[in-house]
């Protein structure tokens, strides 16, 4: 299985700082999705019209549900938005 390198658009990173959520916490919750990103990206639903891809988070302790739009090709995936996830109730 052919693995993916992760990379964040610039603008993404700069939301996250805004919405205050602690990195080590964020990275906790997204190690399991960037892993099934990385490997079978093409498994996650692609947005009609476009070639972006939308995968969830759920919530944890101090890290809110998130909703990511990622593209990729044969050696990366780029997350280019995110946003907190109001359906994830936990």
């Amino acid at each position: 299985m052919k693995r993916r390198s992760i990379v964040y658009d610039p603008a993404l990173e700069q939301e996250i700082k805004r919405l205050g959520i602690s990195y080590q916490r964020l990275d906790e919750s997204l190690a399991g999705i960037e892993w099934a990103m990385s490997n079978k990206p093409e498994a996650f639903p692609q947005v009609y019209g476009s070639k972006l891809r939308m995968a969830k988070t759920h919530s944890a302790p101090s890290v809110p549900a998130l909703r990511i739009w990622f593209t990729f090709n044969d050696t990366t995936v780029t997350v280019v938005f995110g946003e907190l996830n109001q359906d994830d109730e936990d």
